[in-house]
């Protein structure tokens, strides 16, 4: 599980750190073309988001979750795709985390809570960050983190599988940093 939760977190950081390096290496190579950069300041955000909140609550457990719907996309089958992933984030915590607090016998009161922040980082990337907190008892929660990385250019979600050739052996040479 430790393994898991190290590789989730290096592959989140890995996606945070990609778009701001793809920016800088291609300014850089663009410096002595002019107008370039002009045609990158131009790529518009026009995404629009609203949040939807999901809250559950029993004598056993209490659960809040929100997560971004997005408007805005021109492909509009692109744009359903990424609100469906966006919002499995958070349902599919929810289900696990109230199957599991139903059998709760402590006193204690389990908690979830799901929250997002969007960050527009260089273009055309656009970032959703969910900060997730699961209380079961004890001194404290486990907080974790997880990462969506838009790519505005052709309305998709941004993978590992992407970042990489197909000859790079890149999940071997991540796993080798986790053990």
């Amino acid at each position: 599980m430790t393994r898991k939760i190290a590789f989730l977190l290096l592959v989140s950081v890995f996606l945070n750190v990609f778009p701001c390096y793809a920016e800088e290496t291609s300014n850089e190579r663009t410096k002595d073309t002019p107008g370039t950069a002009i045609f990158v300041m131009a790529v518009p955000m026009k995404l629009q988001v609203e949040e939807q909140n999901h809250v559950q609550e029993d004598e056993k457990w209490h659960s809040q979750i929100s997560y971004p719907a997005i408007s805005g996309l021109a492909d509009k089958k692109a744009e359903k795709k990424i609100n469906a992933v966006l919002k499995e984030h958070g349902t599919t915590l929810q289900k696990k985390f109230v199957k599991e607090a139903k059998y709760n016998t402590s006193k204690v009161k389990y908690e979830l809570i799901s929250q997002y922040t969007v960050q527009e980082t260089k273009s055309p990337y656009f970032l959703v960050t969910f900060f997730d907190y699961l209380y079961q008892g004890g001194s404290h929660g486990i907080p974790s983190y997880q990462y969506v990385t838009l790519n505005l250019q052709n309305d998709t979600i941004l993978t590992l599988d992407q970042l990489f050739s197909q000859e790079a052996e890149y999940k071997e040479a991540l796993q080798s940093l986790l053990i």
